[in-house]
């Protein structure tokens, strides 16, 4: 699957509940509006993500001991293809322009995160490190 021109054309709203981390552990955000995700694939059509507000997230998915390396951050540039990443994770399928149901390979919900973070002025540098931190680590 080929994963062009990655845009996020929404405004993310995340809100921190009253009493988050005793009732989720870390994944203490939680969506509240719906979050889009588009891309043009290797035929040209523009394919779409969308989020549905509820999601649950600790936003990037990086362990402490990482955190203090340059762009290799929770927050910032990693948050917007993190979000998608998580979702599709949790459910593996999206809706396309089509309107068909597609199921993802776990390798291309990472190689879309890739390129997420690409999109999102992420170096390749970083973005590689989390694009095998996620193929080696994700679940």
């Amino acid at each position: 699957m080929t994963f062009n021109n990655v845009t996020y054309p929404d405004n993310l709203v995340l809100k921190y509940p009253v009493g988050a981390g005793k009732t989720h552990g870390v994944k203490d955000w939680h969506l509240e509006a719906p979050f889009r995700c588009f891309w043009t694939d290797g035929d040209g059509l523009e394919q779409n993500y969308v989020v549905e507000p509820g999601l649950v997230t600790d936003l990037a998915s990086i362990p402490w001991f990482v955190q203090g390396l340059p762009g290799h951050q929770k927050a910032g540039r990693n948050v917007r293809p993190s979000i998608v990443h998580d979702d599709m994770y949790v459910k593996r399928g999206a809706l396309t322009v089509s309107k068909e149901w597609t199921i993802w390979a776990r390798r291309d919900v990472d190689r879309l995160f890739y390129h997420g973070l690409r999109s999102e002025g992420q170096s390749w540098i970083v973005a590689n490190d989390m694009y095998l931190a996620v193929r080696l680590g994700g679940r």
